[in-house]
């Protein structure tokens, strides 16, 4: 298949998946109400456990299955050092009516460079982004909203979170 019409079939398919979801302002503004309120408890459980990567990844989907208007969770670990490569973060999306689980990693996906990310680990406190297309794990438009895992000396081990889908942003 040429590139060019794979590039519209994709955006066909991502057309038709968000034509079933309800991206109206109070959806959008109701789910996001349920994150700020839930996300906190999940950061928490989390700090507290330090669970592995399977506990992780079975937290992140029974957190989802109970709360339908969220569309994906996240792990990412803590930053790398200098020059070491981050490891895989962890992300369990909806698709299909199914949560699926896929590692964000490099050399196509560098975490720690996203806003999502670097936004929480820099400010040290949760916040919402912009709304953007994401490409690597969810393809849909979408806000994430970021929670810093503060560890008990005060280092960062991680960053979970949320993310809403979104309608497309309109710039008139």
């Amino acid at each position: 298949m040429k590139p060019f019409l794979l590039v519209v079939a994709v955006l066909v398919f991502v057309s038709a998946c968000s034509s079933r979801v309800n991206l109206s302002p109070s959806a959008v503004a109701a789910a996001k109400a349920q994150v700020e309120r839930d996300l906190p408890e999940l950061a928490i459980e989390i700090t507290q456990r330090r669970p592995n990567r399977v506990e992780i990844e079975s937290m992140l989907r029974a957190y989802l299955a109970a709360r339908p208007a969220i569309y994906a969770a996240a792990f990412a670990p803590g930053p790398p050092a200098a020059r070491q490569t981050p490891p895989p973060a962890l992300y369990v999306h909806r698709h299909g009516g199914e949560l699926v689980a896929t590692e964000l990693a490099l050399p196509n996906y560098n975490y720690p460079r996203m806003e999502w990310y670097w936004g929480a680990v820099d400010r040290r406190q949760a916040r919402w982004t912009a709304p953007y297309f994401d490409v690597a794990g969810g393809h849909v438009w979408m806000t994430t909203y970021s929670i810093p895992l503060i560890a008990g000396d005060g280092s960062i081990f991680g960053v979970v979170t949320n993310d809403v889908r979104t309608p497309k942003p309109s710039y008139d």
